[in-house]
């Protein structure tokens, strides 16, 4: 695949790869095309046709438009003086994928659309000479290459998981809450296993992210915000709308529905997020599972539970290890402070087998007598 594009003779440009006269790599600043050329104008025709037959609304001519006005734009307001010229690529590649999506997001097509060409001529275009001028040719396609996916990704997941969270979670704020959790963690994830072609890596570091976020936001109460079984179900139907990595899916094929693994993430996430427990993991644990790669390495989808790292799960606190399913926690330890507004089940009874584990756990502790035998025959 070319990088410099065509002219509008549709000849090759001049930003294609090369070596520069005095017989060392091309620099890009070296080899951009006259002030009146335009790179992107073919750059895009040749994006747009392979898609043409898909497309049954907008003609040739007013989809080109679209996406070249996109790509002309996106260069507004970019800091050329102040910033290095790969942070400058990467901000043009949001701005520019975020108005694609945002002109042509309902099109069945456009998650098939390579715009990486467009991207290119759209820098070489649109960048002042001095931005990136030095730069060598092969750093340079690199860079493009790499924003380009990233980009292209993030603006493709959006929709995904706000329309998953607006089907599945409750309240506005509870929306806003989950939606920028799963989005914040899904891009640090990318970043920290995409390259990695790991699946489980991905899915681990995603769910572990997304919680610790819900925790940060919820003293530390992440289920208060979405419980266990509804974030298995949003994970399992994120991964089935589209929410995998196409890297990954082209690596490993689509995730399985009802994939176990999901729930073992989500309760290693849990456990290791929330404050309602009385044991914590150890800093360097938490440091770690909020990365979530090395928690969960594993490569593909036939490997069940948190990876092959050996990290098991923290066991439960046993005080709470027999309670009810829909029990607050909070309250049978006597920390719940939401009153008659927890939507947990307030249970004396259970309040009352709990104080009685904890009394006879202390009563034992301090040796065997006749109180300790007493509470141990009452819990009997």
């Amino acid at each position: 695949m070319g990088w410099g594009g065509k002219d509008k003779d549709g000849k090759g440009g001049k930003g294609c790869k090369g070596k520069g006269g005095g017989g060392g790599e091309a620099l890009v600043g070296e080899t951009l095309g006259g002030e009146d050329e335009e790179l992107i104008w073919n750059a895009v025709t040749e994006c747009v046709n392979p898609i043409l037959r898909f497309e049954h609304e907008l003609d040739q001519n007013k989809l080109e438009k679209r996406i070249r006005d996109c790509f002309r734009k996106g260069a507004k307001g970019l800091a050329f003086h102040g910033k290095p010229w790969y942070d400058l690529i990467n901000e043009y590649a949001d701005t520019v994928f975020s108005g694609v999506f945002s002109s042509l997001g309902e099109k069945e097509w456009l998650p098939r659309c390579d715009f990486l060409l467009c991207l290119d001529a759209g820098i070489k275009d649109n960048f002042p000479k001095h931005a990136i001028a030095r730069v060598p040719q092969q750093e340079f396609e690199r860079v493009v290459l790499a924003a380009h996916d990233r980009a292209h990704e993030e603006q493709r997941i959006l929709p995904i998981l706000w329309e998953v969270v607006q089907e599945s979670i409750e309240g506005p704020k509870g929306k806003k809450k989950v939606n920028l959790a799963l989005e914040e963690a899904w891009k640090a994830a990318m970043e920290a296993c995409g390259q990695h072609k790991d699946a489980q890596g991905f899915v681990g570091a995603w769910i572990d992210g997304s919680i610790a976020r819900l925790s940060a936001v919820s003293q530390g109460e992440p289920h208060w915000v979405m419980e266990p079984p509804l974030a298995m179900q949003v994970f399992d139907q994120l991964l089935q709308a589209g929410g995998m990595p196409y890297a990954l899916v082209e690596e490993h094929g689509p995730p399985p529905a009802g994939w176990p693994f999901i729930r073992d993430c989500v309760d290693y996430a849990y456990a290791t997020h929330s404050v309602a427990q009385e044991e914590f993991v150890s800093a360097k644990k938490r440091k770690a599972g909020a990365g979530g790669f090395d928690a969960f390495k594993g490569g593909g989808y036939g490997v069940k539970g948190a990876g092959k790292s050996g990290k098991a799960k923290r066991p439960p606190n046993p005080l709470l290890a027999d309670v009810p399913p829909g029990s607050c926690r909070d309250f049978l330890l006597g920390q719940c402070k939401r009153g008659d507004e927890c939507k947990f089940q307030h249970d004396e009874g259970v309040k009352q087998e709990v104080d009685l584990k904890r009394a006879l756990a202390e009563a034992e502790g301090g040796g065997e007598d006749e109180e300790a035998e007493e509470k141990r025959s009452r819990l009997s």
